[in-house]
């Protein structure tokens, strides 16, 4: 995946409450393309948390922001609400935030699965991470798009290319992949 184009001086790490609005914000610049009506659930669920949400800033001002859902007691993990500030779209930040989601997937299983909802008109984007269709497109949300289930394996290999990859950025990441990596390790070490 080409980040050549990534702004400079990039932060990717944990969201804290102090960044709900501008979170918000990030919606409301995207509004015309997500479901109608959909900000005070959306506001909720930044309440309410995740297993990780991140943000992505420059210079103190966040720029993207989203989730990753990870269920421990199966082999599932939900990649959501990902979200671009408007002004910044096809900058690389949503690949970005992509690939740090999917390299903070605990390898727990061997492949993990990673499952996402997301908007026909973002399908092809999510293809070129591996992301397949799961069903067919429908209307989830009166006045919105269709929208569709996707799904993708990944392999503790993909993942550790993903890591090197993330590493090689000029970003200043502060999220703990180590931990991420621990179930993998350990897998490792059952194998033996």
């Amino acid at each position: 995946m080409n980040l050549s184009h990534l702004p400079t001086g990039l932060v990717v790490r944990e969201y804290t409450p102090d960044d709900k609005e501008a979170c918000l914000d990030i919606y409301r610049s995207n509004e015309d393309l997500l479901p109608p009506d959909l900000i005070e659930a959306y506001a909720d669920w930044l309440d309410i948390g995740t297993s990780y949400m991140l943000v992505i800033e420059q210079g103190g001002e966040v720029l993207a922001c989203g989730g990753l859902e990870i269920d421990g007691s199966k082999n599932s993990n939900q990649i959501n609400c990902g979200l671009v500030r408007r002004s910044h779209h096809r900058k690389g930040l949503g690949t970005l935030l992509n690939l740090t989601r999917l390299a903070l997937v605990p390898q727990d299983h061997d492949p993990a699965f990673v499952g996402m909802e997301t908007s026909v008109s973002n399908e092809p984007f999510f293809n070129k991470f591996g992301f397949e269709r799961l069903n067919k497109p429908v209307s989830r949300y009166a006045g919105a798009s269709y929208f569709l289930d996707m799904g993708m394996w990944l392999p503790a290999s993909q993942k550790q290319e993903l890591l090197t990859l993330l590493k090689s950025l000029p970003v200043d990441f502060r999220v703990d992949f180590e931990e991420s990596m621990a179930g993998a390790a350990e897998g490792e070490e059952e194998k033996e």
